[in-house]
């Protein structure tokens, strides 16, 4: 007797052929739902990290303006139209010395960069007992004579020291604090140059240095803190670096990344008022409420100096495609602006995502000691 088999289902060509269909339309939607939400999350991260480098440069440059001029602002400082600085350092002779130009005491000093970012200086005291000199009690025989002064608490051997007649300011470093001889009850700060000494450079205390008088005051800084900050070329992209200027030759190091532009202006008030009234950028003219100098500002320039305002511009790390395939970038469209005008950008600077942080910050040290 034969056996009859069952025919054995299954799956047909056509059948097949229908299911890869569905599968590979599953696998493109899926792909791109995939490819969209990857980029909004990188759009979105690189949105924050932008917001991120921009607070962390600018609370940095916010903190260190704010200490600006610590110790350095008692009025017969800024007064000081001759300034007498150097520093003898291991990569040679500087002059003047870091943060200090050679007709005024600046504690910040805005560096214009027309096209390209601004830069920073700033100079201040790092002793816990500046600002409160003594005087010279016998004048000096000549200008690298000791200074005999009557008190010498706060001063120690290494620091260094501003001597000011209000018109002249010569800075040294004291090398040695001599006892009162011969009943004189005056000490004598030495001043000589050589190692350990930078600030008190062979050669630069001769006769064109001055000789001070009964009466010039002795300021106490401790150590000098003078640092710089700009905007520098870094990978592929620019960075905020920061320079210490003391000791001379140091390298400049990054410290917020993709920050692409630092802009920065002073603000002025009227002379004997604390009340901003004027915005100047760092130009020899060209500003509309003050057309003076202020690319090198005179002392009477500096104490009207009452503030900075600062504005940062970072942008995000990733360059973002056209919206259209072949197309131009317009992931920003319009160049970012702040209040003294347009960011000056250049390149593909439309496929990336900025973000502008300003603030104003005073200088608290000018203000408080009422220059």
């Amino acid at each position: 007797m034969k056996t009859r088999h069952r025919a054995q289902g299954g799956v047909t060509l056509v059948e097949l052929l229908v299911g890869m269909a569905v599968a590979l339309i599953a696998t493109l939607v899926i792909t791109q739902m995939y490819a969209n939400f990857e980029g909004q999350k990188r759009t979105s991260v690189a949105g924050s990290d932008a917001q991120e480098n921009g607070l962390a440069a600018l609370f940095t440059l916010e903190r260190d303006i704010r200490m600006a001029g610590y110790g350095l602002t008692a009025n017969p400082l800024l007064t000081c139209s001759n300034v007498y600085s150097g520093y003898d350092g291991p990569s040679g002779v500087v002059t003047p010395a870091p943060g200090l130009t050679n007709t005024a005491i600046m504690p910040v000093r805005i560096i214009e960069g027309g096209a390209n970012p601004d830069q920073i200086e700033l100079v201040s005291s790092a002793s816990l007992r500046p600002g409160v000199p003594v005087q010279i009690r016998q004048a000096m025989p000549s200008p690298a004579g000791d200074l005999k002064v009557t008190n010498t608490t706060g001063f120690s051997v290494g620091d260094v020291i501003i001597v000011s007649d209000g018109t002249n300011c010569s800075v040294m470093q004291i090398t040695q604090i001599q006892s009162p001889a011969g009943g004189s009850g005056l000490f004598g700060f030495v001043h000589n140059n050589g190692a350990g000494a930078p600030f008190n450079m062979a050669g630069n205390i001769t006769n064109s240095w001055p000789a001070y008088g009964v009466g010039a005051n002795v300021y106490q800084l401790g150590q000098l803190v003078s640092r710089r900050y700009s905007v520098q070329p870094s990978a592929n992209t620019r960075a905020l670096f920061v320079q210490e200027l003391i000791p001379p030759g140091t390298a400049a190091t990054p410290y917020a990344a993709d920050i692409v532009d630092l802009q920065a202006q002073y603000g002025l008030a009227a002379p004997g008022s604390q009340q901003v009234t004027c915005w100047v950028n760092a130009t020899n003219g060209g500003n509309a409420c003050d057309g003076g100098n202020w690319a090198n500002p005179t002392p009477a320039q500096v104490g009207r100096i009452r503030a900075v305002r600062l504005a940062v511009l970072a942008r995000s790390a990733i360059a973002e495609k056209p919206s259209v395939a072949g197309g131009v970038c317009d992931t920003t469209t319009t160049l970012p602006g702040w209040t003294g005008g347009n960011f000056n950008l250049s390149g593909n600077w439309q496929c990336y995502r900025y973000r502008v942080f300003e603030t104003v910050v005073p200088l608290r040290n000018v203000i408080w000691g009422s220059v």
